[in-house]
């Protein structure tokens, strides 16, 4: 479904009389209301008309938002009419006008993209479109051929997920486990903007590796925190903290940076973990969440556990 721009509603209600109110009246600045006539122009049909007029728009506003409007008109409408050279500029120019981990900037990405790797409108990036029996294949200047060519899209980038399992096996600590999950939920991230139903396995699965690396990772260096912590509580260190050395002091101090930082990546971990979900329900994602969640709280009390309590000299230094 194509987003209509909530400026043509109010330009088509005037025009119809069930605004009677003129579109100055309602407070909408002109050169908005610019873009929404050469949009209205654009749903009629007048392709050609909407391109020479945003073009011509876009060199005279100073108003961004608008010429991000207009930009976006000239690039649904060369593509409409099957101008896919000018297409594929007119998409990566308004592209660049959205920060990169926005959606906007995603979808008109995957949209040049599209284009680029398709023959005479058809796309064969991730695979042909396939038509329904005893019809031909729509180009890309149709919305739905558009929207299933994304969706081939996304379904050939489930690939790239499947690397990240062999980098996972190889973290040894929770940061470096994100370092790798953060790539693989953005990835998945864009798979799912671009194709929702895809399925979600390879993305799920990910996420279930990541989850069984922290837990392994957890139970192994809690072993060694408690060793040293045990360590410390029994030379009396915590109730006498003037018997600690320069060297001890480091030692707990760098101890404790660590217990925060791997509960942050815990935390990082369960908000990532949504980008892998996918459509439908995931019971076992729900309990990987709350498990890395129990793992997070373990690790604060870890960092709690290793302060140097403060304490003032006998000899008044």
């Amino acid at each position: 479904m194509r987003r209509v721009s909530p400026i043509v509603v109010v330009l088509v209600l005037c025009a119809g009389g069930a605004l009677p109110a003129a579109a100055g009246e309602l407070g909408i600045p002109d050169d908005a209301q610019r873009v929404a006539e050469i949009q209205a122009q654009m749903m009629a049909g007048n392709t050609d008309e909407a391109v020479k007029a945003a073009r011509a728009f876009v060199k005279t506003t100073k108003d961004e938002n608008s010429k991000t409007e207009a930009m976006r008109v000239i690039a649904e409408a060369l593509r409409k009419k099957g101008d896919w050279r000018g297409a594929i500029g007119a998409y990566r120019g308004l592209r660049d006008r959205f920060d990169k981990s926005s959606d906007d900037y995603i979808r008109f990405t995957a949209i040049a993209d599209v284009i680029a790797g398709s023959q005479n409108g058809i796309y064969k990036g991730g695979g042909t479109v396939k038509p329904a029996p005893g019809t031909q294949a729509k180009k890309l200047s149709d919305d739905e051929a558009l929207d299933a060519a994304l969706a081939l899209l996304a379904k050939s980038r489930c690939t790239r997920l499947k690397s990240r399992g062999t980098q996972l096996r190889r973290t040894r600590t929770p940061q470096d486990v994100m370092n790798v999950f953060r790539l693989a939920a953005g990835e998945a991230r864009e798979i799912f903007l671009l194709g929702p139903n895809t399925p979600p396995d390879d993305a799920r699965a990910v996420g279930k590796m990541a989850a069984q690396r922290l837990a392994k990772i957890h139970a192994q260096v809690t072993v060694v925190l408690q060793k040293k912590l045990q360590g410390y509580q029994q030379k009396k260190k915590f109730q006498n903290p003037w018997s600690f050395t320069n060297v001890e002091k480091k030692d707990v101090k760098q101890t404790h940076q660590l217990c925060k930082d791997m509960g942050a990546a815990e935390k990082e971990f369960q908000t990532a973990l949504f980008h892998v979900t996918g459509s439908g329900e995931w019971l076992e994602g729900d309990s990987f969440r709350t498990e890395s969640n129990d793992r997070a709280a373990a690790y604060e009390q870890l960092a709690e556990a290793f302060i140097v309590p403060a304490y003032r000299s006998i000899w008044g230094w």
